[in-house]
């Protein structure tokens, strides 16, 4: 979807893309392509898919419309890494409510106290 959307002018945040696929691809021993993982993602805020995405990708609309959605695409990644002996955890989200970032508390928010 393009910048230019009406859907885009209303997120409540400014998003240039939406992710509609994890993958991963693990490597052999020399190298070459082995075993590989893929989950489709169904878009949230940009349903139709912009027809720059579908020639560079061949996923379509069609194709994600009964996709499940991010959370459980990440769950369904992690649970394939952990089943063959690769620990992934997903980290809850936080810092939104306190200016921080990757779970840390901002400094300005810490008063030390006597």
């Amino acid at each position: 979807m393009s910048a230019k959307s009406s859907v885009y002018n209303r997120l409540p945040i400014h998003l240039r893309g939406e992710i509609i696929q994890i993958g991963a691809v693990k490597l052999n021993d020399d190298m070459t392509p082995g075993e590989e993982f893929q989950v489709d993602v169904k878009p949230v805020y940009f349903r139709k898919m912009h027809f720059k995405v579908k020639k560079l990708t061949g996923i379509d609309s069609e194709r994600l419309k009964d996709a499940g959605g991010f959370v459980e695409a990440m769950e369904a990644f992690r649970d394939r890494l952990n089943e063959r002996g690769i620990t992934a955890t997903i980290r809850a989200s936080r810092g939104e409510d306190i200016d921080a970032a990757c779970g840390m508390l901002a400094g300005k928010n810490i008063q030390k106290q006597d």
